[in-house]
């Protein structure tokens, strides 16, 4: 979920069953998350998501 904002974060792990805590600024991107991508828990487990604001095009996939 790195790069991701909370709100799509939020949707990705609502929709897996998964509950969503966040950690670090109130808005940004993503930059770290505490299980890490295809770990196997259980539903309703609570994953946190550590939110950074990101300077303009560092975040990856976007244009520079």
């Amino acid at each position: 979920m790195v790069t991701l904002t909370l709100e799509q974060a939020q949707g990705v792990l609502e929709s897996a069953g998964l509950a969503c805590k966040f950690a670090g600024e109130e808005e940004g991107m993503v930059v770290e998350q505490s299980i890490a991508a295809g770990t196997k828990v259980d539903r309703g487990s609570t994953v946190t998501v550590k939110l950074e604001i990101l300077p303009t095009g560092s975040a990856e996939g976007q244009a520079a």
